[in-house]
Parts: structure tokens; sequence; C-alpha cells
């Protein structure tokens, strides 16, 4: 999976290249953007304005500068708003992160990170999420740390494709809410060229994925009490592989919703790396 991850990212990086070679600087943005992107962004100053096409879609893309002097760029689709997204100093994000991001982030005991020339520290603003989501990419370090604005953990050492690279998620955003009507997005990324978006559904965060050539949820996944009281048919299952792997614990117990049924999901190891083996309900 992280080489089907890292071909992805390196196609969407080509593309993107090739993207910024063809833009045309758009000396005049049209009304309907200045009204709104002013509207946003009341007091900033553009630095420059391109169209681009991108899968077949015309974008807009302005550049400005905030008041703490860190480069954002937003994207329009026509007059509508699609994203903004903030890229912080890798020298000082800590200090200019939200103060509940900020008690998260120091929770994981990210000490002194290396990074490098792909890695990142955003912010991203996108049309139909509920909150804000700031990421953090520190590749030296095996960290991938998604955080939601009210300082909800969503990811913590799994590496997802770029995030700003995917600028327009109505259609799969138009899934999950179809599915969930009542819940609170998140955020989203992009987990091996589908789909993932974190809600809170009844008080209750998961984690759900979507796929471009299938109409409805492909999977939903959430977490459960460990000390949940299991079937007889699902601790054997779980003693086998305990059995098969001595130095793998299980750590946490998870209910997966796909097409293929109900499953009880059993995690062994820790949580960066681990093994999950699928129960499937009787």
């Amino acid at each position: 999976m992280k080489k089907v991850r890292f071909i992805i990212c390196a196609v969407m990086a080509l593309m993107l290249c090739a993207c910024e070679k063809e833009r045309p600087q758009r000396p005049v943005l049209p009304e309907t953007i200045r009204e709104d992107f002013n509207t946003r962004y009341p007091g900033v100053k553009i630095k420059e304005a391109y169209d681009f096409t991108y899968d077949q879609q015309v974008l807009t893309e302005v550049i400005f500068t905030d008041g703490n002097k860190f480069e954002n760029r937003a994207f329009y689709e026509g007059d509508l708003w699609l994203m903004t997204y903030k890229s912080y100093d890798f020298e000082s994000y800590e200090d200019y992160l939200p103060l509940k991001v900020q008690v998260t982030y120091k929770s994981l005991n990210i000490v002194n990170p290396e990074f490098g020339e792909n890695d990142y520290v955003i912010e991203i603003d996108r049309n139909g999420v509920d909150q804000k989501q700031f990421e953090v990419r520190c590749t030296r370090q095996s960290r991938h740390v998604v955080i939601a604005e009210d300082g909800t953990l969503l990811a913590n050492g799994v590496f997802f494709n770029t995030s700003f690279y995917f600028y327009d998620l109505r259609e799969p955003m138009a899934i999950v809410r179809d599915a969930y009507p009542d819940s609170e997005i998140l955020g989203t990324v992009n987990d091996g060229g589908h789909n993932l978006f974190y809600i809170r559904d009844n008080g209750i965060l998961k984690s759900v994925w979507t796929r471009d050539y299938w109409p409805t949820v492909w999977e939903t996944r959430y977490q459960i009490s460990i000390d949940t009281i299991l079937p007889e048919y699902v601790r054997e299952k779980m003693v086998e592989f305990e059995a098969a792997h001595p130095q793998k614990k299980f750590f946490a117990l998870y209910i997966v919703e796909n097409r293929d049924g109900r499953f009880y999901g059993l995690s062994f190891g820790n949580e960066r790396e681990n093994t999950t083996i699928f129960v499937k309900f009787e």
C-alpha cells in the first residue's frame, strides 16, 4: 500500500508541474470571485492569480499572504470556492496552530521533527467540510498527522496522498452526506487513491471511504471499547492470531461495515504498526 501511495503522489506531483507550466496569469479576477474572496479574506493583498485545467476542470488559483505572512492558495471553479490551504513555516508552526490543535499535537510527543523537501505543515479549509483540518507531514520520522480544528486527532502515522492536490470533492462528499445526513465532517484525506472522510456521527468518530467508481459509501469503520464482550467465534480468532504472532498483542477493536456485510476488526500491534483481522458477524 505504501508503494501505491508513493506512485500516486509522484504522478500527482508531475501533473502539478505540468499545470504550473501551462497556467496563464490572470491580471483581473471576475467580479463574482473577487466579491467572494474579499468576503472570506478581507484586507489581504492578492499576489497572483492563475487559471489552469485540472482533471478536465478549469480552475482559478488565487495566491495571497495572510496577516502572519503565511502563503495561502484559494481555488475556485467558476465563481464557486472549492478550498483554501495555508502553508506554515517549519520553524514556527507550533506557535500559530489553534490552541486545541496545539494541545493535541504536543500530546503526540513529536520531538525535533526533521522536515524534508516533500514535507509540509498545512491548514485546509474546504467547501462542505465542517471544520478546518491541520496536517503535519514529516517523512523522516514516518509521521503524517491530521487534526481537526476542534483538536480531534484524525490520523497519526499513516501516510496519505498530498491533500492539497485534491481540489474538488463535491461528489464523494455528497455520498457521505447522503449516508450520514446528521453527521459532522471533520476532515478528509486521499488514502491510496480513495477518498477517506472523518465524520462524527451521533457522537461516534467514524472513518468513511468512498471510491470513484462506486455510487455509495465503500466502507465505514469506527472504534469500540476493547472491553466489549465478544462472541466466542470472534475470541477464537483472536487467540488463534496471538498464538501465531506472539509479538503482536490485541490493542484495538473496530466495527467495519461494507458491501460484504458487518465485521469485527481486531487490531494487533500498536497505533503505528499493526495488523487487523476481520471476523464477519454471525
